[in-house]
Protein backbone atom coordinates (compact mmCIF):
# COMPACT_ATOMS: atom_id res chain seq x y z
CA UNK A 1 0.00 0.00 0.00
CA UNK A 2 1.65 3.38 -1.10
CA UNK A 3 1.81 5.83 1.75
CA UNK A 4 -0.01 9.28 1.62
CA UNK A 5 1.16 12.26 3.47
CA UNK A 6 -2.57 13.57 4.60
CA UNK A 7 -4.16 9.96 5.83
CA UNK A 8 -7.80 9.25 4.99
CA UNK A 9 -9.68 10.76 8.22
CA UNK A 10 -11.99 8.18 10.11
CA UNK A 11 -15.40 9.46 9.28
CA UNK A 12 -14.64 9.74 5.52
CA UNK A 13 -14.10 6.24 5.32
CA UNK A 14 -15.90 4.50 2.53
CA UNK A 15 -17.12 7.74 1.23
CA UNK A 16 -13.49 8.52 -0.24
CA UNK A 17 -10.47 6.36 -0.76
CA UNK A 18 -6.92 7.32 0.41
CA UNK A 19 -5.83 8.80 -2.99
CA UNK A 20 -8.67 10.88 -3.66
CA UNK A 21 -8.10 12.38 -0.56
CA UNK A 22 -4.42 12.95 -0.35
CA UNK A 23 -4.80 14.44 -4.11
CA UNK A 24 -7.95 16.56 -2.93
CA UNK A 25 -5.94 18.33 -0.40
CA UNK A 26 -2.66 19.04 -2.25
CA UNK A 27 -5.56 20.40 -5.20
CA UNK A 28 -7.35 22.11 -2.74
CA UNK A 29 -4.22 24.08 -0.75
CA UNK A 30 -2.60 25.23 -4.02
CA UNK A 31 -5.42 26.31 -5.49
CA UNK A 32 -6.51 28.88 -2.50
CA UNK A 33 -2.44 29.74 -1.76
CA UNK A 34 -2.05 30.80 -5.26
CA UNK A 35 -5.06 32.90 -5.16
CA UNK A 36 -4.96 34.13 -1.50
CA UNK A 37 -1.49 35.36 -2.44
CA UNK A 38 -2.56 37.11 -5.73
CA UNK A 39 -5.17 38.39 -2.97
CA UNK A 40 -2.40 39.94 -1.07
CA UNK A 41 -4.15 38.26 2.49
CA UNK A 42 -2.05 38.80 5.32
CA UNK A 43 -2.12 35.14 6.15
CA UNK A 44 -0.63 34.02 2.49
CA UNK A 45 2.12 36.78 2.52
CA UNK A 46 3.44 34.81 5.59
CA UNK A 47 2.87 31.37 5.00
CA UNK A 48 3.70 28.70 2.64
CA UNK A 49 2.10 26.00 0.47
CA UNK A 50 3.40 23.54 3.35
CA UNK A 51 1.51 25.11 5.66
CA UNK A 52 -1.51 25.88 3.46
CA UNK A 53 -1.70 21.96 2.93
CA UNK A 54 -1.31 21.01 6.58
CA UNK A 55 -4.20 23.30 7.83
CA UNK A 56 -6.50 21.91 5.07
CA UNK A 57 -5.77 18.68 6.48
CA UNK A 58 -6.22 19.37 9.77
CA UNK A 59 -9.16 21.64 8.91
CA UNK A 60 -10.94 18.35 7.60
CA UNK A 61 -9.57 16.24 11.09
CA UNK A 62 -11.33 19.31 12.68
CA UNK A 63 -14.59 18.65 11.02
CA UNK A 64 -16.90 15.97 10.38
CA UNK A 65 -19.87 14.59 8.31
CA UNK A 66 -22.29 17.93 9.11
CA UNK A 67 -22.12 21.59 8.08
CA UNK A 68 -21.12 23.76 11.22
CA UNK A 69 -23.81 26.69 10.43
CA UNK A 70 -26.90 24.38 9.10
CA UNK A 71 -26.15 21.25 10.29
CA UNK A 72 -26.82 19.72 6.84
CA UNK A 73 -24.81 16.34 6.22
CA UNK A 74 -22.34 17.19 3.35
CA UNK A 75 -21.75 15.32 0.32
CA UNK A 76 -17.90 14.53 0.22
CA UNK A 77 -19.08 12.31 -2.46
CA UNK A 78 -19.18 14.65 -5.03
CA UNK A 79 -15.98 16.69 -4.16
CA UNK A 80 -14.63 14.26 -7.49
CA UNK A 81 -17.43 15.34 -9.63
CA UNK A 82 -16.88 19.11 -9.45
CA UNK A 83 -16.19 21.00 -12.71
CA UNK A 84 -15.41 25.03 -12.55
CA UNK A 85 -16.20 25.27 -16.49
CA UNK A 86 -19.54 24.10 -16.00
CA UNK A 87 -19.70 26.72 -12.90
CA UNK A 88 -19.08 29.82 -15.03
CA UNK A 89 -21.37 28.92 -17.97
CA UNK A 90 -24.20 27.19 -16.05
CA UNK A 91 -26.32 29.16 -13.73
CA UNK A 92 -28.42 26.19 -12.20
CA UNK A 93 -24.60 23.57 -11.86
CA UNK A 94 -23.46 25.34 -8.58
CA UNK A 95 -26.92 23.93 -6.86
CA UNK A 96 -26.49 20.46 -7.51
CA UNK A 97 -23.37 20.76 -5.42
CA UNK A 98 -25.06 22.99 -2.67
CA UNK A 99 -23.83 20.54 -0.18
CA UNK A 100 -20.30 19.52 -1.40
CA UNK A 101 -17.60 20.47 0.98
CA UNK A 102 -15.30 23.43 0.22
CA UNK A 103 -12.71 24.90 2.30
CA UNK A 104 -12.99 28.50 4.22
CA UNK A 105 -10.85 30.73 6.22
CA UNK A 106 -12.04 31.15 9.42
CA UNK A 107 -11.20 34.48 9.29
CA UNK A 108 -9.60 35.97 6.02
CA UNK A 109 -8.46 39.36 7.43
CA UNK A 110 -6.75 37.78 10.05
CA UNK A 111 -3.35 36.74 10.87
CA UNK A 112 -3.51 33.34 11.65
CA UNK A 113 -3.76 30.69 8.84
CA UNK A 114 -7.26 28.81 9.65
CA UNK A 115 -9.59 27.03 7.59
CA UNK A 116 -12.96 25.59 8.36
CA UNK A 117 -15.06 22.74 6.18
CA UNK A 118 -18.57 24.02 5.39
CA UNK A 119 -20.94 23.40 2.62
CA UNK A 120 -20.77 25.33 -0.71
CA UNK A 121 -24.43 26.97 -0.12
CA UNK A 122 -22.58 28.22 3.06
CA UNK A 123 -19.55 29.42 1.64
CA UNK A 124 -20.70 31.19 -0.87
CA UNK A 125 -22.86 33.43 1.49
CA UNK A 126 -20.62 33.79 3.94
CA UNK A 127 -18.60 36.10 1.25
CA UNK A 128 -15.02 36.79 3.28
CA UNK A 129 -17.32 37.28 7.01
CA UNK A 130 -15.53 35.25 9.26
CA UNK A 131 -17.74 33.27 11.84
CA UNK A 132 -19.42 35.69 14.21
CA UNK A 133 -20.00 38.04 11.44
CA UNK A 134 -21.49 36.26 9.09
CA UNK A 135 -24.04 34.28 11.80
CA UNK A 136 -24.90 38.18 13.19
CA UNK A 137 -26.03 38.86 9.57
CA UNK A 138 -27.94 35.93 9.39
CA UNK A 139 -29.82 36.83 12.64
CA UNK A 140 -30.43 40.63 11.55
CA UNK A 141 -32.28 39.34 8.16
CA UNK A 142 -34.16 36.70 9.86
CA UNK A 143 -35.22 39.45 12.56
CA UNK A 144 -35.65 42.10 9.97
CA UNK A 145 -37.35 40.37 7.68
CA UNK A 146 -39.89 39.15 10.38
CA UNK A 147 -40.80 43.01 11.53
CA UNK A 148 -42.20 43.40 8.15
CA UNK A 149 -40.07 46.71 8.16
CA UNK A 150 -38.88 46.55 4.64
CA UNK A 151 -42.10 47.48 2.94
CA UNK A 152 -41.92 50.31 0.48
CA UNK A 153 -43.62 53.20 -1.26
CA UNK A 154 -43.59 52.31 -4.90
CA UNK A 155 -43.25 56.06 -6.79
CA UNK A 156 -42.56 55.49 -10.25
CA UNK A 157 -41.06 59.17 -12.08
CA UNK A 158 -40.63 60.00 -15.72
CA UNK A 159 -39.02 56.91 -17.33
CA UNK A 160 -35.18 57.17 -16.48
CA UNK A 161 -35.94 60.26 -14.03
CA UNK A 162 -33.72 60.14 -11.39
CA UNK A 163 -36.03 58.92 -8.26
CA UNK A 164 -37.47 61.27 -5.91
CA UNK A 165 -35.33 59.58 -2.78
CA UNK A 166 -32.25 60.45 -4.75
CA UNK A 167 -32.32 63.82 -5.14
CA UNK A 168 -29.56 65.04 -3.07
CA UNK A 169 -27.91 62.12 -3.09
CA UNK A 170 -26.77 61.41 -6.54
CA UNK A 171 -27.34 63.44 -9.58
CA UNK A 172 -28.56 62.51 -13.10
CA UNK A 173 -26.03 61.84 -14.92
CA UNK A 174 -24.46 59.60 -12.51
CA UNK A 175 -27.52 57.83 -11.87
CA UNK A 176 -27.65 57.14 -16.11
CA UNK A 177 -24.72 56.26 -16.45
CA UNK A 178 -25.03 53.54 -13.24
CA UNK A 179 -28.27 52.46 -14.79
CA UNK A 180 -26.72 52.20 -18.70
CA UNK A 181 -23.45 50.08 -17.39
CA UNK A 182 -25.82 47.60 -15.07
CA UNK A 183 -28.40 47.15 -17.69
CA UNK A 184 -25.30 46.25 -19.94
CA UNK A 185 -23.76 43.90 -17.51
CA UNK A 186 -26.17 42.33 -16.21
CA UNK A 187 -27.99 41.30 -19.92
CA UNK A 188 -24.07 40.61 -21.19
CA UNK A 189 -23.59 37.92 -18.16
CA UNK A 190 -27.42 36.85 -18.49
CA UNK A 191 -26.73 36.26 -22.05
CA UNK A 192 -23.35 34.04 -21.25
CA UNK A 193 -25.07 31.94 -18.84
CA UNK A 194 -28.39 31.53 -21.40
CA UNK A 195 -30.80 32.57 -18.43
CA UNK A 196 -34.25 32.34 -19.70
CA UNK A 197 -34.57 35.80 -18.83
CA UNK A 198 -32.65 37.24 -20.93
CA UNK A 199 -33.04 35.13 -24.26
CA UNK A 200 -35.86 37.59 -25.36
CA UNK A 201 -35.17 40.39 -23.40
CA UNK A 202 -32.90 43.34 -25.04
CA UNK A 203 -30.26 45.29 -23.12
CA UNK A 204 -32.93 48.26 -23.16
CA UNK A 205 -35.53 46.15 -21.46
CA UNK A 206 -33.17 45.58 -18.75
CA UNK A 207 -32.48 49.18 -18.39
CA UNK A 208 -36.14 49.68 -17.72
CA UNK A 209 -36.59 46.86 -15.09
CA UNK A 210 -33.45 48.13 -13.66
CA UNK A 211 -34.61 51.48 -13.49
CA UNK A 212 -38.27 50.32 -12.32
CA UNK A 213 -36.80 48.11 -9.33
CA UNK A 214 -34.79 51.24 -8.08
CA UNK A 215 -38.17 53.39 -8.15
CA UNK A 216 -39.69 50.51 -6.27
CA UNK A 217 -36.79 50.08 -3.61
CA UNK A 218 -35.20 53.56 -1.38
CA UNK A 219 -32.73 53.98 0.71
CA UNK A 220 -32.52 50.93 2.93
CA UNK A 221 -31.22 47.59 2.30
CA UNK A 222 -35.01 45.23 1.65
CA UNK A 223 -32.97 42.63 4.45
CA UNK A 224 -31.20 44.13 6.92
CA UNK A 225 -32.32 47.37 7.04
CA UNK A 226 -29.15 49.13 6.47
CA UNK A 227 -29.13 52.52 4.88
CA UNK A 228 -27.38 52.40 1.26
CA UNK A 229 -24.65 54.19 0.26
CA UNK A 230 -26.08 55.35 -2.99
CA UNK A 231 -23.57 58.20 -3.26
CA UNK A 232 -20.74 55.53 -4.01
CA UNK A 233 -22.73 54.51 -7.48
CA UNK A 234 -20.24 54.84 -9.96
CA UNK A 235 -17.30 54.84 -8.10
CA UNK A 236 -16.47 50.67 -7.49
CA UNK A 237 -13.63 49.57 -9.64
CA UNK A 238 -14.30 46.00 -10.35
CA UNK A 239 -10.73 45.29 -11.63
CA UNK A 240 -9.01 46.42 -8.20
CA UNK A 241 -11.66 45.18 -6.48
CA UNK A 242 -11.40 41.62 -7.45
CA UNK A 243 -8.23 41.48 -5.81
CA UNK A 244 -8.40 43.43 -2.86
CA UNK A 245 -11.14 42.73 -0.32
CA UNK A 246 -9.74 45.37 2.53
CA UNK A 247 -11.83 48.22 -0.22
CA UNK A 248 -14.54 46.20 -0.37
CA UNK A 249 -15.53 45.57 2.67
CA UNK A 250 -14.53 48.99 4.50
CA UNK A 251 -15.92 51.12 2.19
CA UNK A 252 -18.21 49.03 -0.50
CA UNK A 253 -20.51 46.70 1.66
CA UNK A 254 -23.47 48.96 1.48
CA UNK A 255 -22.72 49.95 -2.03
CA UNK A 256 -26.31 49.75 -3.77
CA UNK A 257 -26.61 46.62 -6.34
CA UNK A 258 -29.06 45.19 -8.60
CA UNK A 259 -30.01 41.57 -7.52
CA UNK A 260 -32.25 39.27 -9.94
CA UNK A 261 -35.41 38.42 -7.64
CA UNK A 262 -35.41 34.66 -9.28
CA UNK A 263 -32.87 34.42 -12.26
CA UNK A 264 -34.69 31.28 -13.08
CA UNK A 265 -37.59 32.68 -14.54
CA UNK A 266 -38.64 34.18 -17.91
CA UNK A 267 -39.35 37.45 -15.61
CA UNK A 268 -37.25 40.27 -15.70
CA UNK A 269 -37.24 41.34 -12.44
CA UNK A 270 -35.20 42.80 -10.08
CA UNK A 271 -34.76 44.37 -6.78
CA UNK A 272 -32.05 46.52 -4.96
CA UNK A 273 -29.89 45.33 -1.87
CA UNK A 274 -26.40 46.15 -1.01
CA UNK A 275 -23.56 44.42 -2.14
CA UNK A 276 -22.36 42.49 0.70
CA UNK A 277 -26.28 40.80 0.65
CA UNK A 278 -26.28 40.56 -2.80
CA UNK A 279 -23.24 38.64 -2.84
CA UNK A 280 -24.37 36.33 0.14
CA UNK A 281 -27.43 35.47 -1.86
CA UNK A 282 -25.66 34.12 -4.55
CA UNK A 283 -28.79 33.37 -6.95
CA UNK A 284 -31.02 32.56 -4.68
CA UNK A 285 -34.97 33.97 -4.45
CA UNK A 286 -35.91 36.08 -1.38
CA UNK A 287 -37.33 32.97 0.11
CA UNK A 288 -34.48 30.51 0.14
CA UNK A 289 -32.38 32.94 1.17
CA UNK A 290 -34.33 34.16 3.90
CA UNK A 291 -35.47 30.47 4.93
CA UNK A 292 -30.91 29.91 4.47
CA UNK A 293 -30.47 32.85 6.86
CA UNK A 294 -32.92 31.09 9.69
CA UNK A 295 -31.80 27.79 9.48
CA UNK A 296 -27.77 29.06 10.16
CA UNK A 297 -29.79 31.37 13.14
CA UNK A 298 -31.58 28.40 14.70
CA UNK A 299 -28.69 25.85 14.32
CA UNK A 300 -26.19 28.18 15.83
CA UNK A 301 -28.16 28.91 18.60
CA UNK A 302 -29.39 25.69 19.39
CA UNK A 303 -24.89 24.72 19.01
CA UNK A 304 -23.30 28.18 20.72
CA UNK A 305 -19.83 26.17 21.40
CA UNK A 306 -18.99 25.24 17.51
CA UNK A 307 -18.47 29.17 16.85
Amino acid sequence: MPAFSFPLPQFLQGLLTPAAYDNWVRVKAWALFKRDKRRKLPVALKSTIVQYKETVNGAVGASGPLDPYTGDKLKWDLISTWDPQSAKSDADYVKQFYLMPTIDHVDPRGNALAFEICSWEVNCCKSFLNPGQFIALCNRIVEYRASGKQGRVVTFPAKYLLPPFLQGICTFPQYDKWLLARAKELYKRDLKLKRACALGASRSLYREAIHAAVCASGLHDPYTGDPLAWDKIGAWNTTKGSDDHEIFLEEFTLLPTVDHIDPSTKALSFEICSWLVNCCKSGRTPEDFVALCAKVKDYCEDSPQRH
